[in-house]
């Protein structure tokens, strides 16, 4: 499989997405990003709690939904099905510009979130 198209398409979609929008971020959505910021490894029980609460919840868009069910999942790294679902958000013109850089912190996650979208999603809580 030829990688390249789809990294421009990835690109494209995240350099579109780091135009913040903090208005567009839901309490749910200002909860995860604040988690984001904080995860290392793996959501600690008290993050997990807070994420179980938020999947829960009937009132999250689809975009939330995938975003809070690939941070349930997460172990070092997101999963590889998860990848998939935050990329569907990354494109779809459907998600508001917070949450596709939601979504693109996560599927860039590698321990941790790496510096760059530690700031876009701090500038997304201001």
């Amino acid at each position: 499989m030829n990688i390249k198209p789809l990294f421009f398409c990835l690109t494209l979609a995240l350099s579109v997405s780091s135009t913040i929008h903090a208005q567009d971020l839901s309490n749910a959505g200002r909860t995860m990003a604040q988690i984001i910021i904080e995860l290392n490894h793996v959501p600690k029980d008290e993050q997990r709690a807070t994420l179980e609460k938020i999947a829960g919840s009937s009132s999250l868009t689809a975009a939330e939904k995938v975003i809070v069910a690939s941070m349930l999942n997460i172990n070092h790294k997101v999963q590889f099905d998860d990848k998939k679902a935050l990329l569907g958000v990354i494109t779809s013109p459907g998600a508001s510009p917070s949450e596709r850089s939601l979504a693109g912190a996560l599927y860039r996650f590698n321990h941790q979130p790496n510096d760059k979208d530690v700031a876009i999603i701090s500038q997304l809580l201001k």
